[in-house]
């Protein structure tokens, strides 16, 4: 976790960069309310990866969303594994209606909360 005031400042940024993520669903236009640039935004999903599991946890997510009619009917899937391969969750949650884009933003941030 990081210390001091840059840390608390990191902290919070990750905090509303979720958040807003999680509402806009757009990496691009997160990165544009929080007025960073996307290269930024990029760099915050990294730091958000090593504050959510350290720097000793190596985890590769793979992820995926699908909407049948764009927007329709929609879900999202995600497993996660550790370094060596194996396996240590699937997880999959249907969205109601959402578009393609949508649902693979969620994938990811169902994989990145669990």
């Amino acid at each position: 976790m990081p210390h001091g005031k840059k840390g608390k400042k990191e902290s919070l940024l990750l905090k509303r960069f979720l958040e807003d993520l999680q509402v806009t669903l757009d990496l691009k236009e997160t990165a544009h309310k929080l007025h960073i640039t996307e290269d930024a935004a990029g760099e915050l999903l990294s730091v958000m990866g090593k504050e959510l599991f350290g720097g000793a946890c190596e985890l590769v997510l793979y992820v995926d969303g699908a909407s049948r009619g764009n927007p329709g009917e929609a879900g999202a899937g995600a497993v996660v594994k550790d370094k060596k391969g194996k396996t240590l969750k699937r997880l999959k949650r249907r969205l109601g209606t959402a578009t393609n884009n949508e649902a693979e933003y969620q994938a990811l941030l169902m994989a990145l909360r669990e």
